[in-house]
């Protein structure tokens, strides 16, 4: 791909994340009460801050790849393999803390 569609698709793949955050918050705001809202934008901070993390650790690794298909494929192997452990892992501290 050529790099001026690169960026293009960068922005665009940015601003509909963003459009979509918002709409999200906006719904969400109109449909709940105040301490639903609350209890909503402290799971949804949680979640937007692991996954910045998730993209800042995992991500820019497969994008920053330099190798040919064997060291991309090695990467992209890689990254599930940490994204599918860390999950777990949260998935099951969460169970852990819910059930105290």
């Amino acid at each position: 791909m050529r790099r001026s569609a690169t960026v293009a698709a960068s922005v665009l793949d940015q601003a509909a994340s963003s459009l979509t955050n918002i709409l999200v918050l906006v719904i969400v705001a109109r449909v709940s009460t105040a301490a639903g809202f609350a209890a909503f934008s402290m799971v949804y901070v949680t979640f937007t801050v692991l996954l910045g993390l998730n993209m800042s650790y995992v991500g820019q690794v497969v994008v920053l790849e330099k190798g040919g298909a064997p060291a991309l494929a090695a990467a992209c192997r890689s990254a599930t393999a940490f994204t599918a452990l860390a999950s777990l892992l949260a998935g099951a501290l969460l169970v852990a803390g819910g059930a105290a």
